[in-house]
């Protein structure tokens, strides 16, 4: 069934590009840190602390500048500086207890109970911003006839909330992102997928040889939910002719032809903007469909 087949390839195709822009946006994300920075941001907004965390603080960010500087966050922080190098990821247990400490330093004796710690949030400054989310807490747990571990309990299920807001940022900002990496390594690679159909579907060796890296992929490649290594897929496509790369003559003249030529190209981009994850899962009901059996695993070796 050629159709199918010719299916599988470009679709291989669009996976491998796929996951080269991923590869590239991961590679922007460390370098630029945006993971940490959207959770410092998000941390700044859970303690109604005004500005932006990477600026010079007003003096009524006292709690918030305190808690980075934290033991407790310190040490999850490249360097121990939360504000330069801030990780990518804090538990809510972990953000409870550290709020907990600075919320009582200054305290004579270890606080252990509610009152307790209801005291030293009444000591805070009243322009502290964090202070009448902290004292609703308090009273909130103090009516449910709560403990000091329920106050902990209740601090992480808020952390939790606004953790999978600073996600939903995050998600918005990578599939941006990674739109913008895809339009320019389609142009890079003339990734333009009318010319890229065209050559599968008439060159019968390429078209198998492309459905052949599948069925490879599918056993042996190292997997991660699903979807192969870049490493992996490179190795099973070094040694084709893959109808990528910019070509003397290599497009129809005129107008029609530059036209057609950019379609293509934007095409192939939106697609592989959809992400190596959505490539894949078509690949493995491509493969349920093709006369061969196989399919690509969800395990493996990680």
């Amino acid at each position: 069934m050629p159709w199918i087949e010719t299916c599988i390839a470009v679709c291989l195709i669009l996976a491998y590009l796929s996951l080269v822009c991923s590869a590239i946006q991961e590679i922007i994300a460390k370098v630029f840190r945006s993971r940490g920075h959207d959770l410092l941001k998000g941390l700044a907004s859970l303690l109604n602390s005004p500005g932006d965390p990477q600026e010079p603080s007003p003096p009524t960010r006292r709690l918030f500048d305190q808690l980075l500087r934290n033991p407790l966050l310190t040490s999850l922080a490249r360097d121990g500086d939360v504000l330069k190098n801030p990780p990518s990821a804090i538990e809510g247990g972990v953000f409870a207890d550290a709020l907990i400490q600075e919320v009582s330093r200054g305290s004579e004796e270890l606080v252990s109970t509610l009152d307790q710690l209801m005291d030293q949030v009444c000591n805070l400054p009243v322009n502290e911003p964090a202070r009448p989310l902290l004292l609703d807490w308090v009273e909130a747990t103090q009516r449910a006839g709560g403990d000091l571990r329920m106050f902990r309990e209740r601090v992480v299920a808020h952390y939790d909330r606004v953790m999978e807001r600073v996600g939903g940022w995050y998600r918005r900002k990578v599939a941006m992102s990674l739109g913008i990496i895809a339009v320019a390594v389609a142009f890079a690679t003339n990734a333009d997928l009318f010319h890229i159909t065209r050559v599968v579907a008439s060159n019968g060796t390429l078209r198998g040889s492309l459905n052949d890296a599948v069925q490879t992929l599918a056993r042996d490649a190292a997997t991660t939910n699903g979807v192969p290594h870049l490493a992996a897929v490179e190795a099973s496509l070094a040694q084709l002719p893959m109808p990528l790369g910019w070509q003397p003559h290599g497009m129809r003249p005129g107008l029609c032809g530059l036209l057609e030529k950019a379609v293509g190209i934007l095409v192939a981009a939106a697609a592989m903007s959809l992400g190596a994850p959505f490539w894949f899962d078509v690949l493995r009901l491509l493969l349920s469909l093709a006369p061969k059996p196989g399919g690509l695993a969800r395990g493996g070796k990680g």
